[in-house]
């Protein structure tokens, strides 16, 4: 036998009224003991025991007991309350308090909540649904109360109830709406492919009206798909589409030189296999002979990001032309400063500021950002030949003192025996020139490859700094050199 008590949230309250938001479920059974689970069930009213519940066994021994088991019953539940900690002494002293990243998590689904009842509340209106009451401003529940780890998980569980069970209502009247559209292609003649809206949903509908993304689904990508017949039948043919107004409406126009599912997938695969770029990792194309890729990506997107970088491709030619027939679109280049688009890749001498600059993330797009890298480039190259300097000027160094341990004995009939520095100093020297050399190159490859961004004033740049920094610096390092060889060069200046 068993009894059981419990809170339970009301409907329409948040939890964080205290008691009033709750109410309490209770119940028991007898199993076979008549009053055994209503007994148990009186303990736990009598001692306000909720969020428990208390299983009774009893066995025959022999001897009948009569009333006084229902006494037995009631002691044991008692004992058992005690010792679980709901009578007597609390089971924790304090109840542990929630972070503030649990209830964050109730905030963002409040608000995930708040936005599926409106898409929801939106579907059952444009449906024709009568019974939607008007739009009442929401006031968000306040959490800046402490709560207890337990009220917030149990606040979670709920919303997440409630997300689920809102999603499914919108998926219902979703699929009303299909059937219904269904049902109109089926029983009119000619189908009213208008109701097309019914079935593609798009924020953007002044761009993308739902009957001209059918036609491009149908017309130019999969003319061949079931779901296309009712269109082809319709639209399919000069003939018949001169007939139906709704073919030819300007809002009905297919998008023109849009690239097929089919085209976009083998570009794609195509551009990443002559080289790696960025965007190259979006769709999973297995071969160059796919039709589509076998993940789930936006094609045309991925397609517009690889062009826009190098658009002299070959395999860019179909975006090329979807662009010159309507140049505003989102996949096209922009000419606006805040432009995300990636650099154009140009081999060749070219104007512009648009261009990386030794990594992805140094992309100047405003006049500002492009003198800035200018300046940045040529102080670069200035100190190049400063450190080249200096490196000569070290060696300078390293040559005098070689000089100074040169001795010259007439002893023996040796004649030019030098004094080697110990081991200690040659191998410091040698750990000097390593990371010298490793500076020197890290920076010359630097500036090759920023001159090779073929962009005329970054190149103009490298080599105007190399020009004054060594201007600056050369006569110097020169100057060093000459003190530590002149007597070796016969009284000449040195070559570089």
């Amino acid at each position: 036998m068993l009894a059981y008590r419990y809170l339970c949230l009301k409907p329409n309250r948040s939890g964080l009224n205290g008691p009033d938001d709750f109410h309490i479920v209770s119940g028991s059974d007898d199993d076979g003991e008549r009053y055994g689970g209503s007994t148990i069930l009186r303990v736990l009213e009598k001692y306000g025991c909720v969020d428990v519940c208390v299983v009774v066994s009893r066995w025959y021994g022999g001897q009948m007991l009569g009333p006084i088991r229902f006494r037995h019953i009631e002691e044991t539940t008692l004992e058992s309350l005690k010792v679980g900690g709901w009578v007597g002494k609390p089971k924790t002293p304090e109840l542990p308090v929630a972070s503030e990243e649990l209830v964050k998590k109730v905030v963002e689904k409040d608000v995930t909540i708040a936005t599926l009842r409106g898409t929801l509340r939106d579907l059952m209106l444009a449906a024709g649904d009568e019974t939607v009451s008007p739009e009442k401003p929401s006031v968000p529940p306040s959490y800046q109360q402490p709560m207890t780890l337990v009220k917030v998980e149990r606040l979670i569980k709920a919303r997440d109830m409630t997300i689920a069970a809102v999603s499914k209502r919108i998926d219902e009247v979703r699929r009303e709406r299909a059937e219904r559209f269904a049902a109109a292609v089926a029983t009119s003649s000619p189908p009213v492919l208008a109701e097309a809206a019914i079935l593609i949903e798009d924020q953007d509908a002044h761009v993308f009206d739902p009957m001209s993304l059918l036609g491009d689904i149908c017309s130019v990508d999969m003319s061949t798909m079931s779901d296309c017949k009712t269109y082809v039948a319709t639209c399919g043919n000069s003939t018949v589409a001169a007939a139906n107004p709704q073919c030819t409406a300007s809002t009905s126009t297919l998008l023109p030189s849009i690239p097929t599912t089919a085209q976009a997938t083998q570009n794609i695969k195509n551009i990443c296999t002559e080289m790696s770029m960025p965007g190259c990792d979006t769709c999973t194309i297995t071969s160059a002979s796919s039709t589509y890729p076998s993940n789930n990506c936006d094609l045309l997107a991925t397609y517009s990001l690889l062009c826009k970088a190098m658009p002299s491709m070959s395999q860019c030619a179909g975006w090329s032309a979807m662009c010159a027939a309507t140049p505003g679109l989102t996949y096209c280049p922009s000419t606006s400063s805040s432009s995300s688009d990636p650099p154009v890749m140009r081999m060749y001498f070219h104007g512009g500021i648009v261009d990386y600059v030794l990594f992805e993330s140094w992309v100047p797009r405003t006049k500002g950002q492009y003198a800035g890298a200018w300046i940045a480039i040529f102080l670069f190259a200035i100190a190049y030949e400063g450190w080249n300097a200096t490196v000569a000027t070290y060696e300078a160094g390293l040559l005098a003192d070689f000089k100074s341990r040169q001795t010259i004995r007439s002893k023996s009939g040796f004649v030019g025996i030098e004094v080697s520095p110990p081991w200690s100093l040659r191998i410091k020297r040698g750990v000097v020139r390593g990371v010298a050399k490793l500076v020197t190159v890290t920076a010359a490859y630097a500036l090759m490859l920023i001159a090779m961004t073929f962009n005329v004033l970054l190149f103009v740049a490298v080599v105007l700094g190399l020009a004054v920094g060594s201007a600056v610096f050369n006569e110097w390092a020169q100057a060093a050199i000459k003190a530590a060889v002149m007597n070796e060069s016969g009284q000449e200046e040195l070559c570089c």
